[in-house]
């Protein structure tokens, strides 16, 4: 019996000590995960948790092992090489110099020669530029570069095409990047699965068995109202509430002309739509036909076909927002403008506090949920939908998504919402084993 003890003292010491290491190791790749991989210049960071994700799914293979015995596992002949360090912590950042839709990430290379590979052989990158200091390959969109030397690599991706070299420049011959000051220290303080930071906002996306949680960090979320996840009696189900637009300015859809101040002042910024099974529309169907002169001719015929219940309400708290609808051209012959949404007929009328737009022949208000705004989707019923099916095969695995939040010329704020999947015991990660 003294014996068993002392060797499972023993064991328990190699396990703490061994317990010791790893953590010492995971330590030292989050710190160094920071150090020159953030260009000086961010304006706001994805920041990607590479190592705690990785953790989250060898917990959960070794917790329910037989969820991943049947998974399809392609191999290959050889390891591809990628010729870089994969972090603890990657990165995406927008910069305060370049447009928000160009996004940067910064790698560590290890060996140049794997690298090129990788990029000409798997991504189908283009070698167009070749120096002392560093090469440059790009993508046939010209949207997505990379360049790099011996140490580093810039990974862009711009998607209005605007110039990117100087970026390059400062990284890889300036070396200019993000050192210690608040923002940082707000980017290092996140420690959940993804989450978005920038200097006023932190958005997290935290991945768990069966749902993705997506919450607001920065401020107190408020209630989720749950009747929608309950009843899912809805497809879609959207409320925003006490929108609040930037003045003096005008929306221009497609020649119809909207003031943010007069919106602002007549409906407060509150509109509730909901989509829910289907109802019917003659739609008109121009074809062309030759007649006894061999004239080409339009010849118009009607058909029925079956099209979403679409119930829009915009708030009305002057009783002047119908007429002033009309007055912009927005509303035609109780109608929504069909240059503005040519998919279906919606019909548009006076309410008791509000304007309603709807594509059936009977009105169906709601009640307002809450003091946030709120959206629910059911992606079974929408991608039920014919317009709507072909995102079937990217939704396939999800079940319902809810988020509240609250909207302003700030941004978001107030967020809170859950992504679920069909299988509650679905891990998501799972998706990096395919």
């Amino acid at each position: 019996m003294t014996t068993f003890i002392k060797v499972l003292q023993k064991a328990v010491l190699v396990m703490a000590g061994l317990l010791f290491v790893f953590y010492i190791i995971l330590w030292y790749r989050d710190m160094r995960s920071y150090q020159d991989t953030i260009p000086i210049n961010t304006a706001s960071v994805v920041k990607v948790n590479v190592d705690g994700m990785a953790l989250e799914l060898v917990w959960n293979m070794i917790c329910h092992p037989s969820s991943y015995l049947n998974e399809n596992e392609k191999t290959k002949d050889e390891d591809v090489e990628y010729g870089i360090n994969i972090p603890a912590n990657l990165f995406i950042s927008t910069l305060k110099n370049k447009k928000s839709d160009s996004f940067f990430t910064i790698l560590n290379v290890t060996n140049t020669s794997s690298f090129s590979n990788y990029l000409v052989q798997e991504l189908h990158l283009k070698e167009i530029e070749s120096g002392e200091s560093y090469q440059i390959f790009q993508h046939e969109n010209t949207k997505l570069k990379v360049a790099f030397n011996n140490d580093k690599a810039v990974v862009s991706y711009a998607n209005s095409g605007e110039s990117v070299m100087d970026v390059f420049e400062s990284v890889l011959n300036k070396k200019e990047f993000l050192k210690s000051d608040d923002f940082l220290g707000r980017v290092k303080s996140v420690n959940e699965d993804i989450a978005f930071v920038s200097p006023i906002q932190t958005i997290s996306f935290d991945v768990k068995p069966g749902k993705i949680a997506i919450q607001s960090l920065d401020s107190e979320t408020p209630k989720m109202p749950k009747i929608f996840r309950k009843g899912e009696k809805n497809a879609l189900y959207l409320e925003l509430q006490k929108l609040t637009f930037h003045q003096n300015e005008e929306w221009n859809i497609k020649g119809v002309s909207l003031a943010t101040d007069s919106l602002q002042m007549y409906t407060e910024g509150s509109v509730q739509l909901a989509v829910n099974n289907s109802v019917s529309q003659i739609d008109s169907i121009i074809t062309y036909e030759y007649n006894d002169d061999f004239e080409k001719v339009p010849v118009m015929s009607t058909t029925q076909k079956q099209v979403p219940n679409i119930q829009i309400q915009v708030n009305d708290t002057l009783g002047k927002v119908f007429s002033y609808f009309k007055r912009t051209g927005l509303v035609e012959d109780n109608q929504l403008n069909k240059d503005i949404f040519p998919l279906y007929k919606l019909h548009a009328t006076n309410v008791p506090g509000g304007v309603h737009f709807f594509t059936g022949s009977e009105i169906h208000q709601s009640q307002w949920l809450t003091d946030a705004s709120y959206l629910y989707v059911n992606f079974d019923k929408i991608t039920n939908y014919e317009d709507f099916s072909f995102l079937k095969k990217y939704v396939e695995e999800l079940k319902d998504f809810e988020m509240s939040f609250q909207l302003s010329t700030k941004g978001i704020s107030h967020l809170n919402g859950n992504i679920y999947f069909k299988n509650d015991s679905y891990y998501p990660l799972k998706i990096l084993l395919k």
